[in-house]
């Protein structure tokens, strides 16, 4: 225990007294994360055109131990939501007047999604393939030093904005503390099923996404511009409209980031305000992490005109314990107010740790967290999940 203070108070020290390191100039590669090394001969092809097309993406899958303070229930294979099961492409277009361009498809595949089993239904969402599962179709233009411009269905400006997170343990505990088991119906005082589950109480305002159980993020058909960056410091803007999902709702929103390096500690940060018909949202996130220690602290806000607020703050570690790679452990704590309705509170703290495998490309996660919810209608119990898994990515 002593040795973790100490490393926390280097943490705090080397962020008060290092000095700032320029940032290095970003590229298109550095703005389509993840983009796998184009020697590499299985994820790299060459189209027709004589232009590499690059595949990416992950596989994560979980178990998922609930207890909802009257029954436990198990499941398993589940797809992991914090993380989901995706693969891209990547067609790198021929440049054009010193323009650079690449167009990307993204899908996602969760047949049994942690964010919508249930001890009702443990089906998930089936093996259907539907619009939603797009997660990106879009044409993205850099242009250098005027910015980026991306048409399609993408990213909104916001989108990740209030889960900004370098702990390490992101794949199973993040802002967005409903996705491990965010479908599971809550249990009221006497024993029997609230019309409520764990989404609907926990939100983390992540964008335009407010719904808590929703894995899609802040995804629509739009037009999206970010500037240069500009010492680690880059502005975007978005305008779109969800066209996958119901509604058919118009979006704008606006958001700031910013990445740097001082010596031993990285700072990450974003805030973002997002507009969806009446409804308003403001969110944010930073994370701090000190490389010679692997002391790291996050913490996200978000806030919405019409359903409530919330508050998120982890504490890790980062250690190069073994050869296979570096393990991680958190801790973290959520707090939610006004979310379900006036009065309402959610609370939830979460035990996470990681192991990479950096050989396989593998990262093993855990993670052990309590939901607790109260309303002025009714009283509820406390329930626990247990989630482990493992997540490939290429």
């Amino acid at each position: 225990m002593n040795r973790i203070r100490i490393d926390f108070a280097a943490f705090a020290v080397a962020a008060i007294t290092a000095a700032p390191v320029p940032a290095q100039p970003k590229t298109l590669a550095d703005f389509l994360v993840p983009l796998t090394d184009p020697t590499d001969d299985w994820r790299t092809r060459t189209s027709p055109t004589g232009q590499p097309i690059t595949s990416y993406g992950q596989i994560s899958q979980a178990g998922l131990a609930y207890d909802d303070g009257v029954s436990r229930d198990f499941y398993a294979p589940l797809d992991n939501s914090n993380a989901s099961t995706r693969i891209g492409f990547l067609w790198q277009l021929y440049p054009f007047w010193g323009i650079n361009a690449v167009a990307r498809f993204e899908g996602g595949f969760t047949p049994r999604a942690s964010n919508t089993i249930n001890q009702i239904d443990d089906s998930g969402n089936g093996f259907s393939f539907d619009g939603t599962n797009i997660r990106k179709l879009e044409l993205i233009i850099d242009t250098g030093r005027i910015g980026t411009f991306s048409f399609g269905q993408g990213s909104m400006a916001t989108d990740s904005i209030a889960e900004i997170d370098l702990s390490q343990t992101k794949v199973t505990a993040y802002s967005a503390v409903s996705q491990s088991a965010g479908g599971q119906f809550l249990r009221l005082s006497d024993g029997s099923f609230s019309p409520l589950v764990i989404g609907d109480a926990f939100k983390n305002y992540d964008g335009d996404n407010v719904t808590g159980y929703n894995s899609d993020g802040s995804r629509n058909l739009r037009v999206r511009y970010d500037t240069p960056d500009y010492r680690g410091l880059k502005v975007s803007f978005a305008v779109g409209r969800d066209v996958l999902d119901e509604g058919d709702d118009d979006y704008a929103d606006v958001a700031v980031r910013y990445d740097g390096r001082f010596r031993n500690l990285r700072l990450s940060a974003g805030l973002g305000y997002s507009r969806k018909a009446t409804e308003e949202v403001t969110s944010g996130s930073v994370s701090a992490v000190h490389h010679a220690t692997g002391a790291n602290v996050t913490f996200a806000l978000g806030h919405s005109t019409s359903s409530g607020k919330n508050g998120y703050l982890k504490l890790g570690l980062i250690r190069s314990w073994i050869p296979a790679g570096d393990t991680a452990i958190s801790i973290d704590v959520y707090y939610g107010s006004d979310i379900v309705g006036p009065g309402s509170k959610s609370r939830s703290v979460g035990l996470a740790v990681s192991q990479q495998l950096d050989r396989y490309n593998v990262e093993i996660f855990g993670l052990l967290r309590n939901y607790s919810y109260d309303d002025l209608a009714f009283d509820y119990r406390n329930s626990v999940a247990f989630f482990t898994g493992i997540r490939w990515q290429f």
